[in-house]
């Protein structure tokens, strides 16, 4: 295998097409598609900043790297990678990908990332401004996860979700297959923007899913108001129990609270009718 290390690169697609390679130490300066149509590249720590640097690149793994706001898009059309240890700031990252695992990850500005992508591993990853993330995904194992963004999960399908906190409002719509194990969704951080319509959309096939604060050994889930609003935005999400009968007392439950939290609300505001 061929290394290079401690050098810098710039312009346009300085090591396009190359196959068997190890960077090391190596700076991508401003340009466009540093490494397209690559196989079996070994980046550690190394600074992209250049846009669309890994393009049709078949085998590659990134450990120790950062990605700057320059650096959007840089992940496309790629299978088999592992990435490691890494700092993503660039939005718009991971599209079409099949074969891809991340480990120990923080992506700050993770807009419109992980579109299109199959047979995705997630482990120790922390992601914030993620909007839109995960649209039309498929094959998903999620482990020691942290989210901050609204509308993700969308058209999603085979979902596995362990020990995860998501903040997102209108997440999981029209989502087939999710199996969440120890998972929260909670209120998104802009309670103006968490108002009365958010909703969680989803073909629910899960189990042994606690989806709140207190853990149990739960076998069936059910979606609370399913495609309608969720009542309360600080409350929304789902109801869990052990079977069906336990699922609908959970709901009535809900719904009295809900109304007595509200009555007490028009009370303090003296507008209690």
């Amino acid at each position: 295998m061929q290394q290079i290390k401690n050098t810098e690169f710039g312009g346009e697609r300085p090591l396009f097409a190359s196959h068997d390679l190890q960077i090391d130490n190596v700076t991508i300066h401003a340009g466009e598609s540093a490494l397209k149509e690559c196989s079996n590249i070994i980046a550690v720590n190394c600074r992209f900043e250049g846009k669309y640097p890994f393009w049709h690149v078949n085998g590659f793994i990134v450990k120790n790297c950062l990605f700057t706001e320059g650096a959007r898009a840089a992940l496309w059309y790629s299978q088999n990678l592992k990435m490691t240890d890494t700092k993503v700031e660039a939005p718009k990252m991971f599209r079409e990908m099949d074969g891809l695992e991340l480990v120990n990850v923080h992506l700050p500005n993770a807009q419109e990332t992980l579109w299109h992508c199959r047979n995705v591993n997630l482990k120790n990853v922390h992601v914030d401004n993620a909007d839109y993330l995960f649209m039309h995904s498929e094959n998903i194992t999620i482990k020691d996860y942290m989210q901050n963004g609204n509308y993700s999960f969308q058209y999603c399908r085979n979902v596995e979700i362990h020990n995860a906190v998501i903040n997102s409002k209108d997440a999981f719509w029209n989502t087939e297959n999710v199996t969440p194990v120890m998972m929260a969704i909670g209120a998104c951080h802009d309670s103006r923007a968490a108002g009365h319509g958010d909703r969680v959309r989803a073909k629910a096939v899960v189990k042994h899913a606690p989806l709140g604060r207190q853990a149990a050994d739960i076998l069936v889930l059910h979606v609370f108001a399913q495609y309608s609003s969720i009542d309360s935005p600080r409350l929304r999400g789902m109801i869990v129990g052990k079977d069906e009968k336990d699922v609908r007392a959970s709901r009535v439950r809900f719904r009295l609270f809900v109304c007595h939290r509200r009555r007490g609300r028009r009370q303090k505001a003296g507008r209690d009718d």
